[in-house]
């Protein structure tokens, strides 16, 4: 039995596959043909094969289960404001640059604050993040919708809201797209904006 290795996500889209290997911050494209058989190999409908033995090889794929992850214990609790919307943004961005992608998505999705600090309710939290927003440079531009969802994400955990973040994909062409959601809609996008992408990581 072969299992996706860890933190290596997997999503099928129009009869193709996708996966994503976060510690390589990396995008692999499967055609139908070649989905269809790595299905197989992870369903155990089929002996290893061709796809199955270059997913191995690329550390994709793994003939042990992995562990799972422990329980992240809750952020630190931190008032919803311009000022600490702004920490969030700084602390997102060195996360990242210095320790990568998966370091900076594990930070970001750790438990919510066991004390809801913030004042005015949601709409308050993120109307301070866009506030801040104008006041800080992402080094690419607000476009970067994976530190600028990142840095939502830590920034909302860190006020005690349950947020998720979100991680989706498109073919044809190819494209992926991250976003914020809080009590099942999305923030900072527009619902219809994020239809065509097919979840590949929820955090």
């Amino acid at each position: 039995m072969l299992y996706l290795a860890e933190n290596v996500h997997f999503a099928e889209v129009e009869d193709c596959g996708v996966l994503l290997d976060m510690r390589q911050d990396a995008y692999h494209f499967l055609d139908p043909r070649n989905c269809a058989a790595f299905v197989q190999a992870l369903r155990a409908e089929a002996t290893e094969n061709d796809v199955s033995a270059a997913c191995l090889a690329q550390r994709l794929l793994s003939r042990t289960r992995p562990q799972p992850q422990p329980q992240s214990h809750p952020a630190p609790a931190r008032r919803a404001s311009v000022f600490s919307a702004l920490t969030t943004m700084r602390q997102t961005t060195r996360c990242h640059r210095k320790d990568g992608i998966l370091a900076c998505w594990a930070q970001s999705n750790r438990a919510p604050a066991t004390k809801l600090r913030a004042t005015g309710g949601i709409d308050h939290a993120v109307n301070a993040f866009l506030r801040a927003e104008n006041l800080f440079d992402f080094g690419r531009s607000t476009d970067d919708c994976l530190l600028r969802s990142l840095s939502l994400q830590r920034y909302l955990r860190q006020a005690g809201y349950d947020s998720r973040h979100v991680i989706g994909v498109k073919i044809y062409p190819f494209n992926a797209h991250a976003w914020v959601e809080y009590a099942d809609q999305p923030l900072l996008n527009d619902a219809e904006d994020i239809a065509p992408y097919t979840r590949i990581l929820v955090g």
